[in-house]
């Protein structure tokens, strides 16, 4: 990471060294993809109510995928 003003600066050859970023089957994706499509469907009709259920469920699926602790899920969502 190099320092670039107020924001660090990644370059992309880079992300894989500074972000842990994991390769997913596409069963793993798919759960992904269809609660963004949900997301974004809400969201183009006005639906906001349903919108942080179906976020939570995406943090959720991260949280399995990385292997996050309860201790350190908590620290995310204290941000």
């Amino acid at each position: 990471m190099r320092k670039g003003g107020v924001f660090p600066e990644f370059r992309v050859f880079d992300l894989n060294q500074q972000i842990p970023i994991k390769n997913i089957s596409l069963a793993e994706q798919e759960s992904i993809v269809s609660l963004v499509e949900q997301i974004l469907e809400a969201k183009a009709a006005n639906r906001e109510d349903s919108i942080s259920v179906l976020e939570a469920q995406i943090d959720s699926l991260v949280y399995h995928l990385y292997g996050l602790t309860d201790n350190e899920i908590e620290m995310v969502e204290g941000y």
